[in-house]
């Protein structure tokens, strides 16, 4: 996960790793843990991603 400053104070972009082969693709788009570690603190609740 990459975290990235933004020319707007207090966002910042968040971009996961993607893991990529012949079958398709992973990504974790949220983990409560690694939120906090980066000092995140939200009460997210949902992500939903589909591939047509």
């Amino acid at each position: 996960m990459k975290i990235k400053p933004t020319g707007i104070e207090g966002l910042i972009q968040i971009e996961p790793d993607i893991f990529q082969d012949e079958r398709g693709f992973f990504l974790e788009s949220y983990n409560v843990s690694r939120y906090n570690e980066l000092g995140i603190k939200n009460n997210f609740v949902q992500d939903n991603h589909s591939i047509i």
